[in-house]
Protein backbone atom coordinates (compact mmCIF):
# COMPACT_ATOMS: atom_id res chain seq x y z
CA UNK A 1 0.00 0.00 0.00
CA UNK A 2 1.58 3.51 -0.91
CA UNK A 3 1.46 6.61 1.54
CA UNK A 4 0.67 8.63 -1.42
CA UNK A 5 -2.56 7.13 -1.50
CA UNK A 6 -3.08 8.84 1.50
CA UNK A 7 -4.19 5.30 3.56
CA UNK A 8 -2.19 4.07 6.36
CA UNK A 9 0.00 0.69 6.52
CA UNK A 10 -1.05 0.66 9.96
CA UNK A 11 -3.93 -1.29 11.75
CA UNK A 12 -6.39 0.83 13.97
CA UNK A 13 -4.76 -0.68 16.72
CA UNK A 14 -1.11 0.07 16.19
CA UNK A 15 -2.27 3.66 15.57
CA UNK A 16 -4.01 3.84 18.98
CA UNK A 17 -0.22 3.81 20.15
CA UNK A 18 1.27 6.63 18.83
CA UNK A 19 -1.52 8.66 19.25
CA UNK A 20 -1.16 7.54 23.18
CA UNK A 21 1.98 8.28 22.77
CA UNK A 22 1.37 12.06 21.68
CA UNK A 23 0.26 13.04 25.36
CA UNK A 24 3.75 11.65 26.81
CA UNK A 25 4.06 8.94 29.11
CA UNK A 26 6.45 6.21 29.79
CA UNK A 27 6.00 2.69 27.37
CA UNK A 28 4.43 1.30 30.63
CA UNK A 29 2.13 3.72 31.29
CA UNK A 30 0.79 3.40 27.16
CA UNK A 31 0.65 -0.44 27.60
CA UNK A 32 -1.18 0.21 30.82
CA UNK A 33 -3.63 2.43 29.21
CA UNK A 34 -4.38 0.14 26.26
CA UNK A 35 -3.77 -3.19 28.15
CA UNK A 36 -1.03 -4.14 26.23
CA UNK A 37 1.95 -5.32 26.70
CA UNK A 38 5.42 -2.96 26.88
CA UNK A 39 6.84 -5.02 23.79
CA UNK A 40 3.72 -4.49 21.57
CA UNK A 41 3.82 -0.67 22.39
CA UNK A 42 7.66 -0.70 21.52
CA UNK A 43 6.84 -2.71 18.39
CA UNK A 44 3.65 -0.60 17.27
CA UNK A 45 6.05 2.80 17.61
CA UNK A 46 8.85 0.80 15.40
CA UNK A 47 5.82 0.35 12.63
CA UNK A 48 4.97 4.23 13.35
CA UNK A 49 8.11 5.11 12.51
CA UNK A 50 8.99 3.05 9.31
Amino acid sequence: MSMASGASPLTARELDVPREARHGGTVSEIARALHLSGGTVRDHLSAAIR
